[in-house]
């Protein structure tokens, strides 16, 4: 018994706890454990099956890092874990749970690991979630997909109050108020400034598709403004003094929905990592210009 508690073992069980909990904090760009726990609580509300297949997702991408040796302080905050959770979730809430989902969760959660890696190493910008990004539509091209976990929305509240709130749920494909309300409080205890930010680019996203030809049960249910709210945590990491700029990340991922839509395939977070990527890319090449005639 003495060997089961020794300290070597309660370290590595240390490390694991932090490096689960961050993994799924870091979705929201947090690295806080209480958070990761309240994300957890939210996902289990909503649907045992979403947690089962986020727990196998990370634990799969957690476990290929620590095997090839990947750096010790990212894999306990959470770097190498969170597109894992997110593959997780996407594949359980295109195709339902299943030994064929789960296979193919564990699969691409180990390979998200190395692709993380890579892209930290030698990507010239940030890797936010395209890993989960590339290989969700792997998994949604190998998949059947059926809505087998339907979105169940609140009439109670004002549309866009309820589209904003559902919005910031739907980053973890959670489509009920009450878990969607956990995860704003997560985001408010990890950092209430980014939680400000997350509401305003959920309004925004909201706001802008409002005047689309977009379905108003996707606006209704939140479909709108995640992509929005995530651009606007990111950018405002970034550029924190150019509100505009951090508002213009999140109209024009609103605005790229719908046209990955239309492509056939899902969006996912696409949409935000794209914004994300022009915003910076144009900042910086204003910057140069700026540089070069001064």
């Amino acid at each position: 018994m003495d060997n089961i508690f020794s300290p070597r073992i309660r370290h590595e069980l240390g490390l694991w706890v932090d490096a689960l909990l961050c993994s799924f904090s870091q979705v929201l760009f947090q690295n806080r454990r209480r958070c990761g726990a309240i994300l957890l609580l939210a996902i289990t509300i909503e649907s045992p099956q979403l947690l089962a297949g986020a727990l196998a997702g990370c634990i799969a991408a957690l476990t290929g890092a620590r095997i090839s040796g990947f750096d010790r302080q990212r894999l306990r905050a959470g770097h190498y874990g969170f597109n894992g959770a997110l593959i997780g979730l996407g594949v359980v809430a295109l195709a339902g749970l299943s030994s064929a989902t789960l296979s193919l969760i564990g699969l691409f959660g180990l390979l998200s690991a190395p692709l993380m890696e890579w892209q930290l190493r030698r990507f010239p910008l940030p890797p936010y979630t395209s890993v989960f990004i590339l290989l969700g539509w792997c998994a949604w091209a190998l998949l059947p997909t059926e809505p087998a976990l339907p979105m169940s929305p609140t009439a109670s509240l004002p549309l866009t109050l309820q589209s904003v709130i559902l919005g910031l749920g739907q980053v973890l494909f959670l489509g009920t108020p009450v878990a969607a309300m956990l995860v704003l409080l997560a985001l408010a205890l990890g950092s209430t400034r980014d939680c400000g930010w997350a509401l305003v680019g959920a309004l925004t996203g909201t706001l802008v598709a409002g005047g689309l030809s977009v379905a108003a049960g996707d606006l209704q249910q939140g479909l709108y403004g995640f992509n929005a709210a995530l651009a606007a945590v990111a950018l405002s990491l970034r550029f924190g003094h150019q509100p505009l700029l951090i508002l213009a990340g999140g109209a024009l991922s609103t605005l790229l929905q719908p046209l990955l839509a239309q492509c056939g395939i899902p969006p996912f977070t696409a949409p935000f990592v794209l914004s994300c990527w022009l915003i910076g890319l144009m900042a910086s090449i204003l910057q140069s210009r700026r540089a070069a005639t001064s």
